[in-house]
């Protein structure tokens, strides 16, 4: 093998390697002493692998030949073109078994296995948030609801008089829903204020969204809002509906 142990020792390394301990220099060609008695040639750059979790930064890493530096277990990795790679293990283990029958085989896992595993207690902590913030947008539009209610409640007369003196139904709709929107206008923006404002911790809960993403914020704001305007239109509607004569007599 070319790679053998007799061979010249060689490394490769990830790219965070060569930006942390080679900044601003080529690690072509460069040697480093690591993993055995004799010093490596760096020979080539990786991109960097996320190893222990998704989450995590990529760490720096060195992958050597294992011919040069034998350890006790291996890892084989398989691509397959089937949607159901747990299929393919019977004939992995008929592969492995052709080369050599006394290698043991711990186990065959799936990807989608291994990810799940690390992001189990992240995906827990997360439906856990979302269960509470579907509560929270519950208790929201029932309290925008509940609060415009009470608004037409005590502005009947009002809302009489102003139809009574030619105010127009809609008018008095887009009355309603402007003052139920308006404190619901506010707080989102100051939601998102915060949301900013707390990138750094939001970010360790997050993989593949930024905690500013565009998409996402639009997207709470949009269901925010459309929640706020489903509350709001029931009350809005029914002071609309107001009869001048009836809200005048009950003053």
């Amino acid at each position: 093998m070319r790679d053998g142990a007799d061979a010249p020792f060689v490394a490769v390394i990830n790219q965070s390697m060569a930006d942390r301990f080679f900044s601003g220099q080529d690690p072509i060609g460069q040697t480093i002493q690591i993993l055995g008695p004799k010093p490596r040639q760096i020979v080539g750059i990786i991109p960097n692998l996320r190893q222990r979790a998704l989450h995590l930064p990529p760490e720096p890493e060195i992958y050597v030949p294992h011919a040069q530096f034998p350890t006790g277990g291996m890892f084989l990795v398989v691509r397959t073109n089937t949607d159901r790679p747990e299929r393919a293990a019977p004939a992995l283990r008929a592969a492995v078994r052709s080369v050599n029958r006394d290698v043991p085989i711990a186990s065959i896992r799936t990807g989608n296995e291994l990810i799940g595993e690390t992001m189990s207690s992240r995906r827990l902590n997360l439906v856990l948030l979302s269960v509470f913030a579907a509560l929270a947008l519950i208790v929201s539009v029932v309290g925008v609801y509940g609060v415009l209610s009470f608004t037409v409640s005590r502005q009947t007369t009002e809302i009489g008089i102003r139809m009574a003196l030619g105010a127009a139904r809609g008018d008095v709709l887009v009355l309603m829903i402007r003052k139920g929107l308006a404190p619901v206008v506010l707080g989102v923006a100051c939601g998102v204020a915060i949301a900013f404002g707390s990138t750094g911790v939001l970010r360790t809960w997050l993989f593949g969204v930024a905690p500013s993403d565009p998409a996402t914020l639009i997207g709470v704001v949009l269901v925010l809002l459309a929640a706020s305007l489903a509350a709001v239109l029931g009350p809005a509607r029914r002071a609309a509906n107001v009869d001048p004569l009836v809200a005048l007599k009950t003053e």
